[in-house]
């Protein structure tokens, strides 16, 4: 079963990416409202992606996406969240490996996540 972080300070964004994902896959869901919470739940958990709003209190998203693709082995697939289109660049130099504008539809969201989750088991198909 994957394993997905999502971080967000709304409540109700987090919960709606919950429960539309939950009906599209079998995954175990982890969520953090602000960048301690995540960085801790990151650490302890080791998800297979983390989706992340940009605009957390205390770290903004891309020094979260920075922390966790600090580690080259990582194998962990960054989703940043975001209204501001201006901050693409950032997160992608930061380490983001997908870069959602708000409002997005969730079924793009679901899609985005099955490119990444096909991408890290093709790549474990390949060292075998």
């Amino acid at each position: 079963m994957k394993k997905i972080l999502v971080i967000d300070g709304e409540r109700e964004q987090r919960k709606a990416i919950i429960r539309f994902l939950s009906k599209t896959g079998d995954y175990e869901f982890l969520e953090a409202d602000n960048d301690k919470t995540g960085i801790r739940t990151f650490v302890i958990h080791h998800p297979d992606i983390v989706i992340v709003d940009l605009h957390l209190s205390g770290a903004r998203g891309e020094e979260m996406a920075r922390f966790i693709k600090r580690d080259p082995k990582t194998k962990t697939k960054v989703i940043c969240l975001s209204g501001d289109p201006n901050l693409e660049r950032v997160v992608k130099a930061a380490g983001c490996d997908v870069f959602l504008k708000k409002p997005f539809h969730l079924l793009q969201l679901q899609e985005e996540m099955g490119k990444l989750l096909k991408k890290n088991y093709i790549k474990t198909l390949t060292r075998l």
